[in-house]
């Protein structure tokens, strides 16, 4: 596929739901506390997690932590849309 072909219509944007994956890390912790939660998955920080939990965005790497950590595939928080042209 070229690229001009793959780019018809115009750029396409992706993020990811941030409510969503707040509320997976708060779902799978479940009573556990957030430092202790942090310690059980072994590569993210407290901070870091917090910072998600307040839906803040990931970056790559952070988000890859958490689809593990919470049992989610990566694509089950990704949210597709399209620019509108000026």
């Amino acid at each position: 596929m070229s690229r001009r072909s793959s780019m018809a219509g115009g750029p396409k944007f992706v993020t990811v739901d941030t409510e969503a994956i707040a509320a997976a890390i708060n779902k799978t912790r479940g009573g556990m506390s957030l430092r202790e939660f942090a310690k059980q998955g072994g590569v993210l920080n407290f901070a870091t997690l917090s910072r998600m939990e307040n839906e803040g965005m990931p970056d790559l790497m952070t988000y890859i932590h958490v689809c593990d950590l919470t049992g989610h595939k990566f694509e089950d928080f990704i949210i597709r849309w399209k620019a509108v042209r000026a």
